[in-house]
């Protein structure tokens, strides 16, 4: 599409500010590609929507053995802590290649009043290393939130298909925030990943309030992001002619 010459003309003729007009025009004469429960495919890839708490074998281990690598610290705590917080309400999203190995997984996880969000178990470190508890409506000021959790790609993937893959996760997430009206979403990652910072600020359009966070007595640095989904809707194809294309 970077190569459809009628788009490429009006992007050099419109101001900006009219791009995201645009971008909903041409959303008209597309054909559907995602249902729901959501399901689309994009090249050899196919991603697909799960209830987390409704997987079943062999799907869950396999989904287990994807996202809880077998050498991660603490793996099983971090499965059961995650089964009994998060599994019941949450949304699974998976993306296979075309032998239905599991290459991409993200999960999409509501805040209500009986659960907090998992970046909610963070501390705040401040300057001189005071650490104080994570205030969510310091930085965003209601509750119809998401976070964007368990965020994986596989590494066998090469360059373009792991960036094929990010962005269906991605545009699933999107397609879940309408589903669910949510207004805002944070994603939380480690502080020395200047990849995925690039990826999440720049390609992505989130907002970083300046927040360090660390998690229990791990001595690493996190990262918390914020995506205004309002912003998106109005503004995101108008950012430039990469994010008009996306």
């Amino acid at each position: 599409m970077f190569n459809n010459i009628f788009i490429n003309f009006a992007l050099r003729h419109l101001p900006r500010e009219k791009w995201n007009g645009l971008s909903s025009f041409c959303a008209c004469f597309s054909l559907p590609t995602i249902g729901s429960p959501i399901k689309f495919t994009h090249r050899n890839f196919y991603l697909e929507e799960f209830a987390t708490h409704e997987l079943a074998s062999p799907l869950l281990q396999q989904f287990l053995n994807f996202c809880y690598p077998a050498d991660a610290p603490d793996r099983e705590q971090q499965i059961d802590f995650d089964r009994q917080l998060y599994w019941k309400d949450s949304t699974t999203l998976l993306a296979f290649n075309s032998r239905r190995d599991i290459v991409g997984c993200i999960q999409v996880i509501p805040r209500n009043n009986g659960r907090r969000l998992p970046v909610e178990y963070a501390a705040v470190v401040k300057v001189g290393g005071l650490k104080t508890h994570f205030n969510i409506r310091g930085i965003i000021p209601c509750d119809n939130v998401t976070e964007v959790y368990r965020c994986r790609r596989s590494f066998d993937l090469n360059k373009i298909e792991a960036v094929n893959v990010l962005l269906m996760l991605f545009k699933a997430v999107w397609a879940k925030t309408i589903q669910t009206g949510t207004a805002f979403s944070c994603i939380s990652f480690d502080s020395s990943k200047a990849d995925l910072r690039h990826m999440y600020l720049h390609k992505l359009a989130f907002f970083d309030p300046g927040i360090s966070l660390t998690f229990g007595t791990d001595p690493r640095r996190w990262s918390c992001l914020i995506k205004d989904w309002n912003f998106h809707e109005k503004k995101y194809a108008s950012l430039s002619k990469t994010h008009f294309y996306l």
